[in-house]
């Protein structure tokens, strides 16, 4: 929940604050059937986050060629967590604190002509948990070298928190955290774009970026592969430091044919590679790694009844992405073994299969003169395509075995407008 204010000070200045409360839990109980035929809980996870979020902008219009945009955010977090295990299956670890995130950032807009816009700013941050600053350059320039032809180059520098759960972790009995030293994970980002305006409502925006990842969280010692960039966990049990660099780079291109004469259409293509290394000095594929995501989406709309009053939407979505990366199974071992084994010093070499999703969403609107009904059904995965999500070894069957996403989800809507 939230609220905002806006208090316009004159024709020039203006401050827009907003404040929020949010608030998410999780709650996991796993239980079996014992051979006594008795239900037996094994394993206990709760989470609980919550966070009072204050944001303060100004804005300050100089002139039509310069205007200042200037703030400071404050969060305020509170977190609880236990992952519990039955004595004799596992540890018991408990993470609970309350942390208090400041930031303050400015930003000058400089409209040289009309054809070159400049913008720098610089943002600092404090996050008392771990004790450490940042301070952040960023700087960005727009070019519009042709009537239809648009260029821009940005860069700057970006560091962000790990979740609390990695701070504020500790295994229930032993005083101190296990990482509550960590830094934040730096990052220096450099963007180039190019933008084509086709046609009044047909653009092209083509967009190459580079991005250097460093004080990633890795785990002491240059016998493991882990590190923080290809973790799906709540948070890490072991001890870390902020060792770890990686890197992002792709290409990304965009045809977008705005609403216009009740249709439109929007085709989206991206290829990149993601690396990491920890202190063996390894590059290895992060776990994200698929190398390229493209995308169509469409719609349009029909006007029916008396003067056109009423609409039909129709809207489809097709999305096509590389598969997750994995690290592969060693069959021949894990037979031997009689348990998963997986290829030594192979973390992420392997892939899922390839991720296909068809959408599509058929809506009627009714318009009456102060009120509005629609009615829709959203079909996610239409074609009910089973895209693997996993791959586990079966002892029972001494074979690896695909896992897959849910299939078909069909949404039935109804909503009213006043």
């Amino acid at each position: 929940t939230g609220m905002g204010h806006r208090y316009i000070i004159n024709a020039k200045n203006y401050i827009h604050t907003t404040v929020a409360y949010t608030r998410a839990g999780n709650r996991l109980l796993h239980s079996l059937v014992t051979d006594s035929l008795e239900l037996m809980d094994y394993w206990q996870y709760n989470v609980n986050n919550s966070a009072v979020r204050v944001a303060i902008q100004g804005n300050t219009k100089f002139n039509s060629k310069h205007h200042l945009r200037y703030g400071v955010n404050y969060n305020r977090l509170m977190f609880d967590l236990e992952d519990r295990w039955i004595e004799g299956w596992g540890d018991v670890y408990k993470a609970i604190g309350v942390a208090n995130f400041y930031q303050v950032y400015a930003q000058h807009k400089f409209r040289i002509n009309s054809d070159v816009t400049f913008i720098g700013g610089l943002h600092a941050s404090y996050f008392d948990v771990n004790g450490k600053f940042a301070v952040e350059p960023r700087l960005a320039v727009d070019w519009k070298f042709a009537p239809k032809h648009k260029l821009s180059l940005g860069s700057g520098m970006h560091s962000r928190q790990e979740s609390l759960a990695f701070y504020f972790i500790q295994e229930e009995g032993t005083p101190g955290y296990i990482n509550r030293h960590l830094d934040n994970t730096r990052a220096v980002h450099v963007v180039l774009g190019y933008d084509y305006q086709i046609l009044p409502n047909l653009t092209l925006h083509a967009e190459a970026y580079y991005q250097y990842l460093y004080g990633v969280p890795v785990r002491k010692g240059k016998e493991n592969a882990y590190s923080s960039i290809n973790d799906d966990e709540a948070f890490e049990k072991r001890a870390l430091e902020n060792d770890g660099i990686g890197t992002n780079y792709g290409l990304e291109i965009t045809i977008d044919k705005s609403f216009a004469k009740n249709y439109y259409v929007l085709v989206t293509g991206s290829f990149y590679d993601s690396k990491y290394q920890v202190s063996d000095e390894v590059w290895r594929n992060t776990r994200y790694n698929g190398n390229y995501i493209t995308s169509l989406t469409g719609g349009k709309d029909f006007r029916v009844g008396k003067n056109g009053k009423n609409v039909i939407g129709v809207n489809v979505k097709f999305f096509y992405a590389g598969g997750r990366r994995i690290t592969p199974i060693d069959l021949e071992a894990s037979i031997a073994e009689g348990e998963q084994v997986n290829k030594p010093n192979s973390q992420f070499e392997g892939k899922v299969d390839d991720y296909v999703r068809l959408d599509a969403r058929v809506r009627f609107k009714h318009n009456l003169k102060k009120v509005s009904w629609e009615v829709s059904i959203d079909v996610q995965n239409a074609t009910n395509k089973k895209n693997e999500f996993n791959r586990r070894y079966n002892p029972a069957t001494e074979s690896i075995k695909k896992k897959y996403q849910q299939g078909i989800i069909p949404v039935l809507k109804f909503r009213v407008e006043f």
